[in-house]
């Protein structure tokens, strides 16, 4: 059984790069460190509208994003102390 890697005492998520094939474009596969739930990221807007995202299903534009989870991490890092 591979043993999991803990950051912050929680297992690693785990970040896989999927490769254009056919219709479907390149993304990336964000996977939980000790099960098999996940999400998807994909650069969407790729043609008239770049700088949109799309996390989870749901689409927002990069900006849109930052607001939303930079905010987070910050006060994960204030809780940690550093």
């Amino acid at each position: 059984m591979k043993r999991l890697r803990l950051i912050d005492g929680v297992p690693e998520l785990r970040v896989r790069k999927v490769k254009e094939s056919g219709i479907k474009v390149a993304h990336l596969v964000v996977q939980c460190g000790c099960c098999a739930n996940k999400i998807e990221i994909y650069p969407s807007g790729l043609g008239d509208q770049p700088g949109l995202l799309e996390i989870g299903g749901v689409e927002g534009s990069i900006r849109n994003w930052r607001a939303i989870l930079l905010p987070l991490l910050k006060l994960g890092s204030l809780r940690r102390g550093k």
